[in-house]
């Protein structure tokens, strides 16, 4: 099968986030099980990525620019791109596309339609997570080509049942697929024993990064010996926090570092700690499982009541940065809670979130759309 897998961006920085780190992920799953995958995005001057390594997944990509820096990735817009997309897809059997109401992955579904290539769509949370007034309008747009998909991927039961009040035709027939985790550098494993907590994400409000700062703020004041660390791109919260990070000893901000660099960091960290609103999935925070690094979330976190089953760390309610900064001191001090919480990070993995158990999931939907278009073969 010729796979072609579209994100809308890829960016050495991690300005996309978890969608573009997923979309290569899922591509060398692809490709290592004997399909033809091709991963095409856009990239923006300056920031290009690195490339899919040593995976046999063949990366296209074209220049971009955001047109209105107001709108954000909105706006981000490359004729170069539409017509490579175009081209790619005459000889696609199957296309998969991290689809939202942006102007690209709006354009590449819609290009899809028009040529007949069988169509998945993964919003990554994406359509679900603002509905206010722009995005209301654009689903008048958005709403009627994600009709048209073969298939669609949830992450969570949590965001299939959104999807499915958003759009009906898919009621009862959605697909739940987790995302592989962040590939790990060979000889790559947590660090046994560390006072650091971590945080790995973009800066924009959704993360809540003012939340770890005051957590940190918190645990100084208890003058506890936790080092708190920011690690990931400004999307405008560092301008909300750095007077308070440069005011805090215990607290650093490390700016920015490119995806196949996170799974090293999240090694040398004692807790991870990710305090998203509402977050969907979190690539970093499966990650963090897989290593064996404890994590604290709060319970709006789809995979919170998960992590709680099996022990892998701590869930706190939302916006309670003096709940976030107990844990951390409890599962950084207390050995019996921390190894708890490595064995329970690691079982959780292994039963539920690993490459293996995702592929069979990813491998039924994208036969159950190959094998109704025949005259793709």
């Amino acid at each position: 099968m010729r796979l072609l897998r579209f994100v809308a961006l890829r960016s050495r920085r991690g300005a996309y986030g978890g969608p573009a780190d997923t979309a290569l992920n899922q591509a060398r799953l692809a490709a290592a099980h004997g399909h033809d995958v091709t991963l095409f995005s856009a990239t923006l001057e300056g920031d290009e990525p690195q490339g899919a390594g040593d995976s046999p997944v063949q990366e296209v990509t074209a220049r971009a620019r955001v047109l209105i820096p107001r709108l954000g990735f909105f706006s981000l817009f490359s004729a170069r791109a539409l017509k490579t997309a175009w081209i790619l897809l005459r000889d696609t059997d199957l296309i998969h596309i991290s689809y939202c109401r942006e102007a690209l992955p709006l354009a590449v579904a819609l290009m899809s339609v028009m040529r007949g290539v069988p169509m998945v769509l993964q919003p990554h949370g994406m359509l679900t997570a603002r509905r206010g007034p722009r995005q209301r309008t654009l689903d008048v747009i958005a709403r009627p080509i994600f009709r048209r998909a073969g298939s669609v991927i949830a992450l969570t039961e949590n965001e299939r049942a959104e999807l499915e009040s958003w759009c009906p035709r898919f009621r009862g027939v959605m697909h739940v697929v987790g995302n592989p985790s962040l590939r790990l550098p060979d000889g790559v494993k947590a660090v046994s024993v560390t006072n650091e907590a971590l945080f790995i994400a973009r800066l924009e409000p959704r993360k809540r990064v003012e939340d770890f700062v005051a957590a940190a703020e918190v645990s100084a004041d208890r003058r506890r010996p936790v080092r708190y660390v920011i690690v990931g791109p400004d999307q405008g919260d560092w301008e909300k926090i750095a007077t308070r990070v440069r005011a805090c000893g215990s607290l650093t901000y490390e700016g920015a570092i490119p995806s196949e660099s996170v799974p090293r960091r999240l090694a040398r960290a004692g807790v991870f700690v990710l305090p998203s609103w509402k977050e969907p999935w979190g690539n970093v925070l499966v990650t963090a499982l897989s290593l064996g690094v404890p994590v604290v979330v709060p319970k709006s976190a789809a995979l919170s009541s998960t992590i709680a089953a099996y022990g892998a760390g701590a869930v706190v309610n939302d916006g309670a940065p003096d709940e976030i900064a107990t844990a951390v001191e409890r599962l950084l001090f207390d050995p019996e809670a921390r190894a708890r919480a490595r064995q329970g990070a690691l079982d959780l993995y292994a039963e539920k979130l690993g490459d293996e158990a995702v592929w069979a999931s990813l491998r039924t939907v994208y036969d159950e759309n190959f094998a109704q278009h025949p005259a793709k073969r």
